[in-house]
């Protein structure tokens, strides 16, 4: 027999709500650590978007999240582009724009993708 919560409950019980008790402690904390990890990483696509891609991204092209009024390339809030068609970009050019492969890190070039991906037309 196994007391829960003032309960007694017998053995065969008590196991069932043990597990569940403990799925539901591991998946809040799975729910939670994405999160943060989502939030840095939004971070970081802004940085880079802002900041450390060399000509600045938000030198031609508009996106209203990041403060960006440039109207070289496209503007991305109407474009709306998903994370690997700026990723692709990013990564092997697209007309004028040159490519950023030697320039940013593989984590630089995602963080960016998803954080346009994310804020563009919001």
């Amino acid at each position: 027999m196994a007391i829960t919560a003032g309960r007694i409950m017998p053995s065969a019980l008590w196991w069932p709500e043990l597990r569940r008790r403990l799925l539901l402690v591991v998946v809040s904390l799975l729910v939670a650590v994405p999160v943060g990890a989502d939030d840095a990483r939004l971070a970081l696509g802004r940085q880079v978007f802002s900041e450390q891609a060399q000509p600045s991204c938000s030198l031609c092209h508009s996106l209203r999240e990041a403060g960006a009024s440039g109207i070289i390339g496209p503007d991305l809030d109407q474009l709306k582009p998903s994370a690997e068609r700026v990723a692709a970009a990013v990564q092997g050019g697209v007309g004028v724009m040159p490519s950023f492969a030697e320039s940013l890190s593989a984590q630089q070039i995602e963080a960016v993708a998803h954080y346009v991906a994310q804020v563009a037309g919001q």
